[in-house]
């Protein structure tokens, strides 16, 4: 097993994931929200709808894994402030060795834990942590090759999940 706790989403989860990353999607395209790391605007197509379908999942996945409710609703046509589960922001990449994206100039809050987690519908692995102020202190981490230019943690820098101490 990859480093990190594999979570499975049933197909109850996972009907919930496609609806919320849809009605997200929708919401961005609407409001003419741009695609945060591309920097892509207006957000349209079917890969839009996808990936956040498969950024709700993995909040789902998280909520899971942690026995905390997801907070998806208060993301939608909302900015970012709003954390996903339990005041944690969760980032989702489908690359197995992935980074943990976290944008500088106050688009992420420094002080919230953002949590990276890998995988597709319906299996995700939630790899570990780190606070937003410690992936923005490296300016090493910062991706300039990537539009927006964000800083992304490795993975072998991010803390275990459990030292989020909130299993039951």
């Amino acid at each position: 097993m990859p480093d990190g706790f594999e979570v499975g989403l049933g197909p109850d989860e996972v009907a919930v994931a496609r609806l919320i990353g849809t009605i997200r999607a929708e919401s961005c395209l609407h409001a003419g929200s741009v695609d945060r790391v591309w920097n892509l605007a207006p957000r349209a197509g079917d890969g839009e709808v996808e990936q956040d379908q498969q950024a709700a999942g993995a909040e789902i996945a998280v909520a899971k894994l942690l026995d905390r409710w997801v907070q998806a609703w208060g993301s939608v046509g909302a900015a970012n402030a709003t954390a996903d589960v339990a005041g944690c922001q969760v980032r989702w990449t489908r690359h197995d060795r992935g980074h943990l994206p976290v944008h500088g100039g106050g688009e992420d809050d420094p002080a919230q834990k953002f949590i990276l987690v890998t995988g597709l519908l319906p299996v995700y692995v939630v790899r570990g942590w780190l606070y937003g102020h410690q992936v923005l202190a490296r300016e090493d981490w910062r991706w300039n090759t990537l539009p927006s230019r964000p800083y992304m943690g490795p993975q072998d820098a991010l803390r275990p999940v459990w030292h989020l101490g909130w299993f039951p």
